[in-house]
């Protein structure tokens, strides 16, 4: 083989080394695909739905809607995004009626296999919001304020994948 041939191929296979690497980088790092779908749950008698929308990569986010069974229909309640902000995970939320319609940002604190929890200290209610992935059909999620001693409040909501 002439040493020009031996050249471009060893060039070719360090492309091709490359490209397999970057091709294996993980595209969810955070696993917030386990939140597509739709999940619903009964809080205190009343039925909540909570929808996420395929995560997309390019841009990092993903979308959702939470909504209340009432009367028969669906009521929008929140309209809610996990998405990269300067290179953090940020979960913001709009409420209806609630902080004059303007979205509030958590910043995510803790990352692992089951949670996923973001935090604002300085909201009112809440201040946190928590997932825990108990598998592919099953998510406890909290929202809640760390109050001292009775100042402190927390919703459970024990979502089920809906078919």
């Amino acid at each position: 083989m002439k040493k020009g041939n031996k050249y471009c191929l060893r060039l070719l296979m360090l492309l091709l080394v490359v490209l397999t690497l970057a091709s294996c980088k993980n595209p969810d790092p955070y696993g917030l695909n386990r939140l597509e779908g739709r999940w619903r749950a009964n809080v205190q008698g009343t039925e909540w739905i909570e929808m996420w929308d395929p995560l997309q990569t390019q841009p990092y986010a993903i979308s959702g809607s939470g909504k209340e069974m009432r009367y028969g229909g669906e009521k929008l309640v929140e309209e809610m995004s996990i998405h990269m902000v300067d290179d953090k995970l940020v979960y913001t939320v709009k409420a209806n009626g609630q902080n004059d319609e303007n979205p509030v940002d958590f910043m995510l604190v803790q990352s692992d296999k089951e949670t996923l929890r973001f935090e604002n200290p300085s909201h009112d209610f809440p201040q946190y919001i928590e997932y825990k992935f108990l598998d592919v059909n099953h998510i406890i999620a909290k929202i809640g304020a760390q109050g001292t001693g009775s100042s402190s409040e927390e919703y459970v909501f024990d979502f089920t994948r809906m078919e």
